[in-house]
């Protein structure tokens, strides 16, 4: 879970681009990408996961960092 959404205008497309991207991962390790009014849900493979999170606390989403929180 990323702590931005709607309300910090984040889209899908910025959230994929972070972890393509920035981070390396494939396109076929992200699945559905949920953006709510404050928060974003984003499910990644579990092979992947532990990588891609301790990544992704280090990279922009952005321009910006944002706290995520696991499961």
């Amino acid at each position: 879970m990323i702590l931005a959404g709607k309300k910090q205008k984040l889209r899908a497309g910025d959230i994929l681009g972070s972890l393509t991207a920035g981070i390396g991962l494939k396109k076929e390790d992200i699945g559905k990408i949920n953006i709510l009014d404050f928060f974003s849900y984003v499910a990644i493979k579990e092979e992947v996961f532990k990588e891609a999170f301790s990544k992704l606390q280090r990279t922009k989403i952005k321009g910006k960092f944002f706290k995520l929180y696991e499961k």
